[in-house]
């Protein structure tokens, strides 16, 4: 590419992406691992099931008893929560939680995601003896935008090339990959609850103050998303791109996030079967991409 330094803004809209209004499809096919939903009686409302099933990837098991799924936490359970916040998130108390949480919903690691992933997406199939010039290219447009961002260029081209690897390996169609998204945004939204969730059962968060959280997730899904297969291909492929950083084994681990999204996705009790993200089911105005199988 030609031009260096400010990127126009018209570049970045054309290759960003948008709210997603396509459905992605996921392989049903699968042996699931965790059949029971255990449901209570009477039987909750659509909104009561929506916000307490939308973080059902980081819940222990499928019960809606509290945040994680179980009805208490011991201290061995207490001690991993407090571990796994700190060195994840750097969260040790409430107010840390709440700053977390605050900057998942407004969403910000998305944007950098939405606009690496169809780069990458676009040389899939470019020939072997094309590929360098192609990487290059895009690239330099990558390194014009972060620096225009007033970010680190590195990041950007890291994730770029850590992408073009993955979407032209062999493992990627093992992993049963869903169809590409329009964005990310739902990895940001969900992990909300990776970090509500523990930091409600150890007291910091109330459990009335996570239902609002709660209520503020599945609205920020419901405006950007038409149904929980979005949701659950958009989560898939922004923990993919989060692999980028050290995961040992990208293939195992999102063959694990395809299962547990197929379940959630097809199992005759789950949530999200059987209450879907909208009362009113959008009509679906484009066919499905397709997985990358």
């Amino acid at each position: 590419m030609g031009h260096h330094g400010t990127v126009p803004e018209t570049s970045v809209r054309c290759v960003g992406m948008s709210s997603t209004f396509t459905p992605a499809k996921f392989d049903d096919t699968w042996i699931y691992r965790l059949t029971k939903f255990p449901w209570p009686e009477p039987a909750p409302s659509k909104d009561e099931v929506r916000r307490h099933s939308w973080g059902m990837t980081y819940k222990s098991n499928k019960a809606f008893a509290t945040p994680l799924g179980v009805e208490a936490i011991n201290a061995r359970a207490a001690k991993y929560y407090k571990t796994s916040l700190e060195q994840n998130w750097g969260v040790t108390g409430a107010q840390e939680a709440y700053q977390v949480i605050d900057a998942l919903l407004e969403g910000g690691q998305h944007v950098e995601n939405d606009l690496v992933l169809p780069l990458a997406y676009a040389v899939k199939n470019v020939p072997e003896r094309e590929l360098d010039a192609e990487v290059e290219e895009k690239v330099e447009f990558l390194k014009d935008f972060f620096i225009a961002q007033g970010a680190d260029p590195r990041l950007g081209e890291h994730k770029f090339r850590y992408l073009v690897r993955m979407l032209r390996s062999e493992g990627l169609a093992k992993a049963a990959a869903p169809a590409l998204p329009t964005t990310t945004r739902a990895w940001d939204i969900i992990r909300v609850h990776a970090v509500g969730g523990p930091a409600t059962e150890l007291g910091w968060i109330s459990p009335e103050e996570f239902l609002q959280i709660s209520d503020k997730a599945v609205a920020t899904l419901q405006r950007y998303f038409v149904s929980w297969a979005d949701v659950a291909a958009s989560f898939w492929w922004g923990r993919m791109i989060w692999a980028s950083d050290g995961e040992p084994d990208v293939t195992a681990a999102m063959k694990d996030q395809s299962q547990r999204l197929t379940e959630l996705l097809a199992h005759s009790d789950s949530p999200w079967v059987r209450v879907p993200l909208h009362d009113i089911q959008a009509e679906e105005p484009f066919s499905s991409l397709g997985g990358l199988h």
